[in-house]
């Protein structure tokens, strides 16, 4: 298998309300998954919290899936 047969990431940069309210359910899944462990995601109580207080997102997919992000 060749690089090239493997490597579909696409790289998103997300800064409009629409564009995160777009992605914000699933990033807010992966930030709730990713902190139970320590107690939680406490930067926001909510998904729109999340929308308001942060600027630049930065998204990785992979086959149409998130796969990494990146919020500014």
């Amino acid at each position: 298998m060749r690089a090239h047969e493997i490597l579909f990431e696409h790289i998103l940069n997300i800064r409009s309300r629409d564009e995160k309210e777009r992605f914000a359910p699933d990033i807010w899944q992966l930030l709730a998954a990713s902190y139970e462990k320590i107690g939680g995601f406490h930067t926001a109580t909510n998904i729109e919290e999340l929308i308001e207080k942060s600027g630049l997102w930065k998204i990785v997919t992979r086959n149409g899936k998130i796969s990494a992000f990146k919020m500014h």
